[in-house]
Parts: structure tokens; sequence; C-alpha cells
């Protein structure tokens, strides 16, 4: 039970073999290209004309497509040809274990509509009641900002799980707080697992073997990854008229529990991923 992916789904039941799966997510990702990289091999795009989108992403909430045509890198008529073409070569988790023979073609739809009725729960569920939570849109804003970076910068899979009211957060392998001012002060976190750290620091560094890395190193590209969160976050509220300030992202030390003071509440945003953990939490003052 609980939120899963279909790989997930399929291990679970047996159909296919762990190997087998990361065979078939392998050649996903080799043939779904990115926007970025479909626009290269359309030689609409150069690869400085890329870097230059991903550091703008990190300020702007707008995805590749939309930036390249606001910067002037392409014209709305490209845009839509590249997204045409991502479409046409789109190979889903599905169709790529069919290609290499690891379920059969006619045996997809039912797999498919198991998995669907398995996580039909999870997709329309009535959240609990519970006391009503200060400034919750705008905690909601953080978590969407944050998401959108994961999705943007770290290229994470992930399913947003359900949010929570909690007293504190458990400890993991690396945690780091922003303490933000302003007119609605908080301590906004951001608590990941090892290897969700090393996914943050490959794509921070640009490097795809981190494996000589020093853990410190490990650790302050989740702190710089949160740093740029932060400005994402300060960028939009800004434009809704609030005021927000904060510094630098600490990293935090936590043996057991962490809660910034006592008696502090936060909202809890966990995000379900393949392997390991991730959590986004708000404590409001």
């Amino acid at each position: 039970m609980g939120i899963k992916f279909l790989g997930q789904f399929l291990v679970e039941k047996k159909v296919v073999t762990k190997e087998e799966l990361q065979k078939a997510v392998l050649l996903a990702r080799r043939t779904n290209l990115l926007f970025g990289e479909t626009a290269r091999s359309m030689g609409l795009i150069t690869p400085a004309d890329v870097e230059r989108v991903e550091a703008a992403q990190r300020k702007e909430d707008l995805n590749f497509g939309d930036l390249c045509v606001k910067m002037g890198i392409l014209t709305t008529d490209q845009m839509k040809q590249v997204a045409q073409e991502q479409k046409k070569n789109r190979l889903h988790l599905g169709d790529a274990l069919v290609r290499l023979n690891f379920i059969k073609a006619e045996d997809l739809p039912q797999l498919l509509a198991e998995y669907e009725a398995d996580q039909a729960p999870y997709y329309s569920p009535k959240a609990p009641p519970r006391p009503p939570v200060p400034n919750e849109e705008l905690w909601e804003l953080y978590a969407n900002r944050a998401y959108n970076m994961f999705t943007r910068v770290i290229k994470l899979t992930f399913k947003p799980d359900q949010r929570s009211v909690v007293d504190g957060i458990d400890s993991n392998d690396t945690v780091v707080a922003m303490r933000m001012t302003g007119d609605a002060p908080c301590c906004f976190v951001l608590s990941v697992s090892a290897d969700i750290r090393e996914a943050i620091a490959r794509a921070m560094l640009r490097e795809e073997n981190i494996s000589f890395e020093p853990e410190e190193v490990l650790i302050d590209a989740v702190r710089e990854f949160m740093n740029i969160i932060c400005g994402s976050i300060a960028s939009k509220v800004t434009q809704m008229g609030r005021k927000i300030d904060y510094k630098n992202a600490m990293v935090l030390d936590v043996k057991d529990r962490f809660c910034p003071s006592a008696g502090s509440k936060a909202l809890l945003f966990p995000l379900h991923v393949d392997e390991g953990r991730v959590e986004v939490a708000v404590f409001w003052e």
C-alpha cells in the first residue's frame, strides 16, 4: 500500500525484477530527451544557450521552453516544434519494458489498469480535518517552489505526498534550514537522504561521477541548492507585494528530531521518490 511508481508496483507484484526495471528506466531516460536536449538535437539552440536558460530557471518560474521564448532564443513556433518532437519520441516505462521483452504487449493494458486502481485512493484522498494553519497558502507556495527546483535543476522524479502538521521533523542524512523574516517569519527546512543528496550534488557540480568528492562538498551542494530555492521563493513573494528577507542556508546537525523552538509547529510536505527520503517543512512563528 502507499504511493508508488509504476516500476515499484510491477516489482512488488513480481512482474519484473529490479534489474529489469533498471534497464527499462535507463532506456526510457536515453530516449526521452529533455526540452533543451531535444532543441539541441534539432539544431535550434547551442550548449551555451542551454546553460543560460538553466541558470535563468533558478530565478524565474518558467519552464525551459517558455524561458527560451522570453529570452529570444526560440520563437513561439520553434518552441511548439520542439514540444511536438518530444511528444512524438516519448517512451513510457511500460512501453520500454515491452520493447525489452520483459513484459508482453498484450499484458500491458491490464497491468496499467491494476496500477491505476491501486493508486486511485492516493490521488483524490480526503485530507483529514485539522486546525487552520497561519499563512498556509504562502507555505504551499514555498513547497511548490521547491518542487519546481527539484524538477528543473535536479531533474528529480517524485510525487508530492500528503501534507500534514507536525511538531518536528526526523533526522536525515542532510538537513538544511533557512530563517526567513519579513511579513511572514518562518524556518524553512529541507531534509534529504544520502542518495538524494548525491543527485543534488551531481546537478549542482555538473558532474556525473561524484564518488571522489568528500561528504562536505556534497552537503555544501545541498546548502547551495536551498539558497536557490529560497531565491526563487523571494522573487515570487516580492511579485505578490509581500516582503521577505533571508541570508544563507544553515546545515543542521539533527541527531534525533528537529524543532526550532519549544511548541513550534510545521507544515510538512513529503516528496515520494523511488529511493530515499525527501521532506520540505515550514515552521511558522
